[in-house]
């Protein structure tokens, strides 16, 4: 079989590449994993190409990978022996119901451009899966996680009101109750069965994700509110209850404690929204009352920049371990931080290593992170970190994002009606096994019948 060639047949030369620079950008993500070098990298423009892509594969018997911005810590995928659709092809906003505030995007438009699109009608997004706005949007479902924006209310897939997904079988399923019934405009996932929920967080191996229906809201003013806390068990335990005092205030987008090796103290970024500056100056005054009650520092005004950072590149290379923690054990965790873990990623990093915790109203996000220079022997040691954070931490939560990473902390700890019911949901929707095999908690869930 002769992959480049087949496909170039099947969906026109020009979709399908042969040129290095596209097989290296597919071989390794933003925290440089090795993801291997794939059979083929084909760019779909539409649902058709991908559904044609699909039934190929099944004749085949090919492995299908979805690749975005490919801007994951956590080795999201492999490519080797398989074809990678670069969805990036797929990079359309085709409608904007204003009335409805539902925004309907190809898969592979970055979450950047659709907030920009949408703020051209008022409207913006009110949770995003990256902080720095070049992941594309299906990620929205493929992850079911926030990076930073809107975290503090609820995960980023909240936002969703249906998806266009094409299946392992060759069928396209649409999903949101109103998608489903015809002469509806996109308004709603209640009211039917709605199988959205079953490819939250399945990482592409459930079907790949082709179109996404996502609520907006009206674009509100926003601030960035900054305090500095002592490094210590109990100010992080005041600024934790702080957090959980502000449940149900309106406009809290964030609270974010940042713990840098090279920095002395903590600081912690609460971002508000609000109609107007006078909501603004409102919230903030709740917010420095929260605060107070605890004991903390007031936090004061700073200059909030853009609302997308600019991802670090250059010589550094970038590791990191992110997981989801519960309110119970997020103290656990810090105190990890400073007792150890601070310390080991500080003997790796060069110039940077952090954690970032976001506490958000139930539950809290975890990001360790670091840098270091090019070279094998420092890059063996930072793999070695990072499979050493994960065995420390894992069990004080759930992966941020599984990948392929996380294998060892899921294997064993899958409860097994669940595993058993993803199994059952695999040979649905994927009974060849074809779509982003070995990946994510479906894969843990199929390696447990073995």
């Amino acid at each position: 079989m002769n992959a480049p060639k087949d496909l170039a047949k099947l969906l026109g030369p020009k979709k399908v590449s042969a040129a290095p620079k596209d097989f290296n950008r597919v071989s390794r993500d933003f925290a440089g994993h090795d993801l291997g070098r794939a059979l083929a990298v084909v760019r779909p423009a539409s649902t058709e190409d991908v559904r044609k892509l699909v039934l190929w594969a099944r004749r085949t018997k090919t492995p299908l990978t979805p690749c975005g911005a490919l801007t994951s810590f956590w080795a999201s995928t492999r490519v080797t022996g398989r074809v990678a659709l670069d969805m990036r092809g797929m990079a359309k906003l085709l409608a904007v119901d204003p009335l409805e505030g539902v925004a309907r995007a190809q898969a592979g438009l970055s979450v950047a451009a659709l907030d920009a699109a949408l703020g051209k009608k008022g409207l913006t997004l009110a949770a995003a899966p990256d902080g720095f706005g070049d992941a594309v949007v299906a990620t929205l479902a493929a992850n079911d996680t926030v990076a930073g924006l809107g975290q503090y209310a609820g995960a980023a897939s909240g936002q969703l009101v249906g998806l266009e997904v094409v299946l392992g079988t060759g069928e396209v399923l649409r999903t949101g109750a109103s998608s489903v019934l015809a002469g509806l405009p996109a308004f709603a996932r209640e009211g039917l069965p709605d199988p959205t929920g079953l490819f939250l967080a399945s990482e592409g191996t459930l079907g790949v994700v082709t179109e996404v229906l996502v609520r907006a809201r009206p674009k509100p003013a926003r601030g960035l509110w900054s305090a500095r806390v002592p490094s210590s068990p109990d100010g992080f335990k005041r600024l934790a209850e702080a957090a959980r005092g502000l449940r149900g205030a309106a406009g809290v987008e964030r609270v974010l404690l940042e713990s840098w090796v090279t920095m002395r103290g903590e600081e912690v970024l609460v971002e508000l929204s609000a109609e107007d500056e006078p909501g603004l100056a409102a919230r903030a005054e709740r917010v420095a009352a929260e605060f107070s009650r605890r004991g903390l520092p007031a936090p004061e005004r700073k200059e909030a920049g853009p609302r997308w950072g600019e991802r670090p590149a250059g010589k550094e290379n970038w590791r990191g371990v992110s997981l989801q923690v519960p309110h119970t054990n997020i103290g656990t965790l810090y105190g990890l931080w400073l007792s150890e873990l601070r310390g080991r990623v500080g003997g790796v990093a060069s110039p940077e290593g952090f954690l970032r915790v976001y506490l958000n109203a139930y539950g809290c996000a975890a990001l360790f992170g670091w840098s270091f220079p090019a070279g094998e022997a420092v890059e063996a040691r930072s793999a070695e970190l990072e499979r050493a954070l994960r065995a420390r931490v894992g069990p004080l939560g759930v992966p941020y994002r599984a990948g392929t990473v996380w294998r060892a902390a899921l294997d064993g700890r899958l409860d097994p009606a669940y595993a058993g019911v993803l199994r059952a949901v695999k040979a649905l929707c994927d009974p060849d096994g074809i779509l982003n095999p070995g990946t994510g908690v479906v894969d843990s869930a199929l390696r447990r019948a073995r």
